[in-house]
Parts: C-alpha cells; sequence; structure tokens
C-alpha cells in the first residue's frame, strides 16, 4: 500500500514497477536512474514520488503511441560505463555533433591522468549515445572557466588526483546526447546520463574522497531542466550561459545525503571520525 507523508504519496520499487507495468529488472535497469528516490521519515528503504512515477508512465506512453511496440520497451536503455582513453574514439562522434571533431589525444590524456572523470552512456545495441565529465579542479580553476564565454581547455596540471586526504571541486562538463532519435528518447538517454554521474559522486564517498562543491552550465532548456531535477541550484553569471551548483555541506538533498552516508562509513572502517 502506498506511504503518504505531508500529503505526498511515496511508492516502494514494487509498487513503481507495478504502477508502470515492467519487471523490477526493467525498472531498476532503465526506469530507476529517472527517478529521484528518497527516504521518509526514520525508514531505511527507498521510496519514489507517485506523482515522478506517474509523469514518467506518461512519457512512455506518448511514445509507445507512436510505435508499433507496445510499453517501455520502445524506448531504448542505456548504462553509463567508466571511460578508457582509448574509448575516446568511440565518443568522438557524439562530440562531433555538437561542437565538432574533438582533440582525442588531449582528451584521451585527460582520462589517463584521472581514471575517474569520463563516463559514456552506451545503449542496449552497444552504441555510445551521450557521454559526460566530472573534472576535479581548484575552486579558482572552476569560477575562471564560469567566467569565460567559451570553455577554455583543460591542461593536464590542471586535473587534479584524488586522495583520502585532500577536498574536491568538481565540474560537470561536455555533457552531451546524441542528436538521433525521438525527442523522448533523448530525453530518456539525457535523464540517464545526470543521474548516473551523480551516482559516480556517491561512489567518491565510497572511495573515501570529499567533495565540497559540484559546478556545472548550461545553455539549452533541457539542460537546464535536468540539472534543476537533479538538485543543482542556478548562480549568478556573466555569460549567456546559466551556471548551477550543489554546495555539498549545506545541501539537504537527498543525492548528498547518500553521498555522506557513503563517506562516513568510509571513515568509519578506516578508524576516522564520521561526519
Amino acid at each position: 500500500m502506498p506511504l503518504v507523508e505531508n500529503g505526498v504519496k511515496y511508492l516502494t520499487a514494487t509498487e513503481a514497477a507495478n504502477e508502470l507495468e515492467v519487471s523490477r529488472q526493467h525498472f531498476y535497469t532503465d526506469i530507476r536512474p529517472l527517478l529521484t528516490t528518497h527516504q521518509v521519515g526514520s525508514r531505511t528503504r527507498e521510496y519514489y514520488n507517485a506523482e515522478d512515477v506517474r509523469q514518467v508512465k506518461g512519457r512512455i506512453a506518448k511514445h509507445s503511441s507512436k510505435s508499433s511496440v507496445s510499453g517501455p520497451k520502445a524506448v531504448i536503455g542505456a548504462k553509463l560505463v567508466r571511460m578508457e582513453p582509448t574509448d575516446m574514439v568511440r565518443v568522438a562522434p557524439v562530440l562531433s555533433e555538437h561542437w565538432g571533431p574533438p582533440n582525442i589525444e588531449r582528451w584521451s590524456g585527460l582520462i589517463e591522468r584521472n581514471p575517474e572523470t569520463g563516463y559514456m552512456l552506451v545503449s542496449d545495441e552497444d552504441k555510445v549515445v551521450g557521454c559526460g565529465f566530472l573534472f576535479p579542479h581548484t575552486e579558482e580553476k572552476i569560477l575562471d572557466i564560469l567566467s569565460k564565454e567559451v570553455t577554455p581547455p583543460t591542461e593536464l596540471d590542471e586535473l587534479l588526483l584524488y586522495s583520502t586526504s585532500g577536498m574536491y571541486n568538481l565540474y560537470a562538463r561536455t555533457l552531451c546526447i546524441t542528436l538521433e532519435g525521438t525527442v523522448t528518447q533523448r530525453r530518456f538517454w539525457g535523464a540517464l546520463l545526470i543521474r548516473n554521474l551523480m551516482r559516480v559522486f556517491i561512489r567518491l564517498g565510497e572511495q573515501g574522497i570529499e567533495v565540497r562543491r559540484i559546478y556545472g552550465r548550461s545553455d539549452t532548456p533541457e539542460g537546464e531542466k535536468l540539472m534543476r531535477d537533479v538538485g543543482f541550484t542556478q548562480i549568478r553569471t556573466v555569460t549567456s550561459h546559466r551556471n548551477f551548483m550543489i554546495d555539498v555541506p549545506i545541501s539537504g538533498l537527498d543525492i548528498v545525503t547518500r553521498y555522506e552516508r557513503a563517506l562516513n562509513n568510509w571513515r568509519l572502517r578506516h578508524g576516522g571520525e564520521g561526519i
């Protein structure tokens, strides 16, 4: 039976899967990344806002009505994969659709320097349909990027290496989805991309990496919507782009709570003090 808290109805994973008429496996693989998880009250299990589930169901139904394939199968799933330097060859065509041919050698060098920075979205058909990068920089470097109309290239020595003794600011950059496919399909992949990148943030906590702030920017309505859906706050800009930030120490976002819990567990396991 759905849980109601402060007038908001929440569903368990099983209830959400039943509402969407999909298997639990399909829900966890392709649908869950589109939804924000909630912890209601003192309960430890994850819940999903019933209204969010309803909206996803509507998007799937709208897409499937244009196809002879019924139900959610009309939308092609995808998974986020950490890139190896050699994967830039596979990612380059997607980047080219938006910004022209990338410097594959330079980008490969950045991934080789810090392997936790580049991620590609690979469809169920084994095709790269999107990518994104989370670069650890000094805050001074990130604010300099945000002050420029054109994003300056990142030099190798500007990309920081992770250490459990450091504190980091992340810049989410070059997030993009292929221009091929329907609008519904691209939006589906876009949501998968950004929500799974935020799960990379949680994995940093599991590795004992302390993150202070996450920055990003966008110049498209869809990109802005994705940023806001995840929980980014829009901050001031001096360019035509819109800038966004998550201030981790003061944020109450579920994704931040999960990150802090992961970081706290790592510290306790390694003899340190919890948060």
